[in-house]
Order: C-alpha cells, then sequence, then structure tokens
C-alpha cells in the first residue's frame, strides 16, 4: 500500500521575519560621523527611550576658552577670591557668582565672548537676607553658600557648614521667589530632605536640571549633591547626586529626595579617600545616559602636615598636601537607575570613565571651588573657575551637542498599520523632518503609515539621523514538495 506524505516545508516561515521587530535606528555624531545600531524599545511615548542613548566621550568634551570677570563689583565690594556657588540663569544667560570667599555674597555677570570681560549685573548681596547662619547656627567655622539653580523663575540656593566637627546641620536648601537679587524679603529658607540617604552635607552643593526624557525614569527634575568636605564623615568622600523637585523647596517641609551616589566614609571612592580631591559641579548633557562631575584629582598617596614633611605639595599651610589636575568622573545614569530602583547600594556604582584636563592649568597643582562649576543645559556648555585667584575668570567646555536619535517601532508592518517615529537632538535648537514634519521641535514622536517602505530622516542644526519603515506588501508562496513512499 503506497502511502502519500505531504510534506510542507518552510510554508510562510518567511513571515518569522516578523520576529526581528527591533528598532531600526541610526545615532550619529555630527563630528565624527559614528554610527550605532539601537534596539527597539517597545515604548512608544513622546520621548525616545533614553537608557538607549550614547555615552559621553572624551572627544565629546571640548574646551571654548574663558573670559574675565572684573576684581570688584559696581559699588567695590570684592570679587576676588570668588568664584563659589555658580548658577547660571537661562533667563538673561548670565551667571551668579559668588563674590570674594569671605563674606558670602552673590552677585550676577553677564557671559561675554570668550577672552573678554564680564560686566556686572547685580552687585554682590545677602541672597539669603541675613539668614545664613541658621543653617548649622552656633557653627563658628563658618557657613558657605554652596550652589545656585534657576527653576521656573525663582532662584534655589543652598548652603552647607564649612567644618562640621559635631554633624549638626540638618538644613540645605532656600529659594527666592524671583531672580532679582536687589528685591527685599524675598529670601525662604531653611529646608532639608527626607527620603534621602546622603548626610545633609552631600546635599548641600551643586545642582543640575534632569533632561525632560529622564524625568519619569528618575522621578524629578533635578539632581542635588557636595562632596569631598573636611570632616569627610559626614559628606561624601566622593560625588554624590541626590534627585529633587526644585518647587518643592519653601513649599513641602522637608524635601524628598532619592540619592542615586553617595560614597558615605569608608565606602570612598578611589580617587578621593581624603587625599584632597575635589568636587565642584555635575552636568546631565541631553541627548545622552552620561552624569559628568566635575572637580580636581589627587595625583598621590595621602599625606598630612608641614609642606616640607609631604613629598608633594601645592600649599604653603599644614595640612593634607597633594598634586592635582582639573578631571570628570563620568558616570552611566543606567547605573544610577539601578541605585533609584534599589539594586545598588549608592557607593557601589563607580564611573566608566574618568578624564584628566589640561586646558585651565599647566603643571600639577589645579584648583577650583565649591560650586565652582555649572551647566547651561540648551547650550550644552559647563562653566568652571578656579580658586582664589585676584583677578577672577570662567573657563567653558562644550558637551556633546551633536547628537541626534530617531528610532521607528515598530520597524515593520503591513499596509495598514501603523509605526511610531521618536527624535531627540541634544542640545540642537531646532529639528527638520523628511517624509515626516518634526513641527520644528527637537524631540517628540508622530506616527506614520507608509504605502510602501520609506526611510525617514531628521535633521537638527546640520547632523541627520535616518530610521527606516519596512512595508511588508507580499505573501511569499513557498513550493510544496510531495514525495511518494513505498
Amino acid at each position: 500500500m503506497k502511502k502519500y506524505l505531504i510534506l510542507s516545508l518552510l510554508l510562510l516561515m518567511l513571515l518569522l521575519i516578523v520576529l526581528a521587530d527591533s528598532a531600526i535606528a541610526v545615532n550619529k555624531r555630527g563630528s565624527t560621523g559614528a554610527v550605532n545600531l539601537a534596539e527597539d524599545s517597545r515604548v512608544a511615548t513622546t520621548l525616545a527611550d533614553p537608557t538607549t542613548f550614547p555615552l559621553v566621550q572624551r572627544s565629546d568634551i571640548t574646551y571654548l576658552g574663558s573670559f574675565a570677570v572684573p576684581n570688584q563689583d559696581n559699588v567695590g565690594n570684592p570679587m576676588g577670591y570668588g568664584g563659589h556657588a555658580l548658577g547660571y540663569n537661562p533667563v538673561s544667560h548670565s551667571l551668579f557668582f559668588g563674590c570674594h570667599d569671605w563674606y558670602q555674597l552673590l552677585a550676577e555677570v553677564s557671559i561675554p565672548a570668550f577672552g573678554e570681560t564680564a560686566s556686572i549685573l547685580k552687585n554682590c548681596t545677602d541672597v539669603t537676607e541675613g539668614t545664613l547662619g541658621d543653617v548649622d547656627p552656633g557653627d563658628l567655622n563658618g557657613i558657605k553658600l554652596g550652589g545656585n539653580l534657576v527653576y521656573n523663575g525663582r532662584l534655589i540656593t543652598t548652603a552647607f557648614a564649612y567644618y562640621d566637627a559635631d554633624s549638626t546641620q540638618r538644613v540645605t536648601h532656600g529659594v527666592s521667589a524671583n531672580l532679582d537679587l536687589d528685591t527685599p524679603n524675598n529670601f525662604n529658607g531653611w529646608y532639608g530632605f527626607t527620603g534621602a540617604s546622603a548626610s545633609p552635607r552631600a546635599l548641600a552643593g551643586y545642582m543640575t536640571p534632569i533632561p525632560t526624557e529622564w524625568q519619569p525614569l528618575f522621578g524629578g527634575p533635578a539632581f542635588t549633591g557636595q562632596g569631598s568636605l573636611s570632616i569627610i564623615s559626614n559628606s561624601s568622600d566622593g560625588p554624590a547626586a541626590t534627585v529633587f523637585d526644585p518647587a518643592a523647596v519653601g513649599v513641602l517641609d522637608p524635601i524628598p529626595g532619592t540619592t542615586v551616589v553617595y560614597y558615605p566614609f569608608p565606602n570612598s571612592h578611589p580617587d578621593f579617600e581624603a587625599k584632597g580631591s575635589m568636587l565642584a559641579g555635575m552636568a546631565f548633557p541631553r541627548g545622552s545616559r552620561t552624569v559628568l562631575f566635575f572637580g580636581t584629582r589627587a595625583q598621590h598617596p595621602y599625606c598630612y602636615g608641614l609642606p616640607e614633611e609631604c613629598e608633594y605639595s601645592c600649599s604653603p599651610y599644614k595640612g593634607p598636601h597633594n598634586e592635582y589636575k582639573h578631571a570628570i568622573w563620568a558616570y552611566d545614569a543606567n547605573d544610577l537607575l539601578r541605585v533609584k530602583n534599589g539594586e545598588l547600594d549608592p557607593w557601589e556604582v563607580m564611573p566608566y570613565a574618568t578624564w584628566e584636563f589640561s586646558d585651565l592649568t599647566d603643571g600639577n597643582c589645579a584648583s577650583t571651588n565649591f560650586g565652582g562649576a555649572v551647566f547651561d543645559p540648551e547650550a550644552g556648555i559647563l562653566y568652571v573657575t578656579e580658586a582664589f585667584g585676584e583677578s577672577p575668570a570662567v573657563h567653558a567646555f562644550q558637551i556633546n551637542s551633536n547628537l541626534v536619535n530617531l528610532t521607528a517601532v515598530p520597524p515593520h508592518i503591513t499596509p495598514g498599520q501603523s509605526s511610531t517615529l521618536t527624535w531627540s537632538a541634544g542640545n540642537a535648537t531646532a529639528c527638520t523632518g523628511t517624509n515626516f514634519n518634526t513641527g520644528g521641535a527637537t524631540s517628540g514622536s508622530v506616527s506614520v503609515s507608509p504605502a510602501s517602505t520609506t526611510t525617514y530622516t531628521v535633521t537638527c542644526d546640520g547632523v541627520a539621523a535616518s530610521a527606516t519603515v519596512l512595508v511588508i506588501t507580499n505573501q511569499v508562496m513557498l513550493p510544496v514538495i510531495m514525495k511518494t513512499i513505498n
């Protein structure tokens, strides 16, 4: 008896290409033309999935130059030996600038062309209106301004006890109702935190905005932090950052916070360990998944004593001695998210890279100020100062300004179905689309339903990225193989 077995081999197997439904995405850096493929995030939102964004590399950071700051304001207050507690003002494209270190006053200066001298927009003023001592009442070693952040038309100010030997500081943040340093009865402070694992002095310094696409993941719009202060046991012996909402300052008491990196002694960062490394500020560049900390990096093991008792020294006084280079510590934001989500302790994350810089200072005695670095996220510029100069200056670095992302999810559709295009453009000012309309926005998403395979391109300030939507229009029929078996 003969049996006929109909063997259908590979029928409709080609349709399994749908299982390869990963986003066809291209990331391009305008300066290098480097191309990377990004996987389908399977998340259709109004913004690209930031966890797939690239990491900032050393080649993305360029020294732009510097400008001078007058050594006194318009009424004779000294500006030399200042440059701490910087704050960027996007309203007037200016800097809030700490005046002479002795007096802890705040001025506002213009940002001129590099090589020129800033103008004094507001004279040195007590932004805290006489309340600075309330940060740690009874402290005899001095309270210092830590940093400033402009948020929703208000000025957020931090302050810290310089040498908190008895660990009594509890409050860290205050707020001015508007940005005019001359307005009386404008300041409201001081407030502490709840929920943050970082100590108060590890909160009371630099601040920076969190890019919009990252805010839902971190649970807030800004970071605040501080580190490497004397009495390291109640500071952070390495970079520190806590998520918070600046809008809560002056409204909620205490302020909710979530710490995502912090090195409580003895869980020190290896570059610190009381060696004298110093932190000045931080930045979170748009279009990247990198969080940067700027400061000075100690070059040798710890030594305390008189200069002649230590092999390396940049100070004529008794105390810690070392040599220093300006440096940036670069962290993967995805690692900080693991801390936020409870997968790691805040001292378990380490930078993926550390870069030293010689642009500001020749030799081995680099310096900076607490709060001496602040980031302009729109332009992607980090402004930094050096410490204790009679003639203060502000230096600038451009960070990763030419990154463009475009994804299509899903990248394979059949006629009548839709795909979502999502784009983001770092620090670009405007974007245009080919085969779709961006409306000029530098980030967003649109739904497209092409009738045939189409390549879409977004161009932002001259830098382009593309994504292709493959339209499967024909069903492929494979031959049926018949075999006779006796």
